[in-house]
């Protein structure tokens, strides 16, 4: 799933840097020649917490696009505010897009 959501024109990864098990927000930029930008960055602690969140993120692929606007609109702050309220939202069976 991850190798084909990576040409998606927007796709939360897993990624493993420095050290750190991270997920990313990977967008397509504009332009003559599509290259991907990292929108957003996540880092976890461990890499079974990133691959929990990550299987969580993938219970809502349909709305990876309408998040990676959020990110590039908006900065990726409030697109970590706004997954925190989707996440706690979620724990209560309530329904937060």
């Amino acid at each position: 799933m991850e190798k084909e959501a990576s040409r998606w024109e927007a796709s939360f990864l897993r990624r493993h840097e420095a050290g750190r098990p991270l997920i990313v927000l990977s967008k397509r930029g504009g332009g003559l020649v599509p290259v991907f930008q990292i929108v957003w960055t996540l880092r976890m602690e461990t890499v079974e917490h990133r691959d929990c969140f990550y299987d969580w993120l993938c219970q809502r692929l349909d709305r990876w696009e309408a998040w990676s606007r959020k990110a590039s609109e908006y900065g990726a702050v409030d697109l970590t505010l706004h997954l925190l309220q989707v996440a706690a939202a979620a724990l209560v069976n309530a329904d937060v897009r």
